[in-house]
């Protein structure tokens, strides 16, 4: 099943600013890290967020990232998939998963000042 997640995170990557992009999906891969987040971030319900075993996110001071879609975070004991900011000790603001989203795994996730929520409206 994880070779199969695995070979579906190749076959959907492209290049995007904050990560890949398909069909409104956010995909951070570990080839392309570290993948900075500059601006808020927002995703509509049924807007994913993926990220690969070994990927690394850093994220501007006070940004926010939001999202009603899914989100799956599913690094692995030797290949934790790591959310840093950009400056440490300032920090990240939040991700927040709002409302109707099916699923938050996260599995292997380091974060570093930041604050992750989840909550139904």
């Amino acid at each position: 099943m994880k070779g199969l997640k695995l070979l579906l995170f190749v076959l959907l990557i492209f290049a995007f600013s904050c990560g890949d992009e398909t069909d409104n999906n956010i995909i951070w891969d570990k080839a392309g890290s570290p993948h900075f987040i500059l601006t808020d971030l927002t995703l509509k319900n049924g807007e994913d967020i993926y990220a690969e075993p070994g990927a690394e996110i850093i994220i501007s001071d006070g940004v926010n990232i939001n999202t009603e879609g899914s989100v799956f975070l599913e690094g692995t004991e030797y290949e934790p998939i790591i959310i840093n900011p950009e400056t440490p000790g300032v920090g990240w603001g939040t991700f927040s998963l709002k409302g109707p989203s099916d699923y938050l795994v996260m599995d292997h996730v380091k974060v570093t000042d930041g604050i992750i929520t989840s909550y139904s409206n």
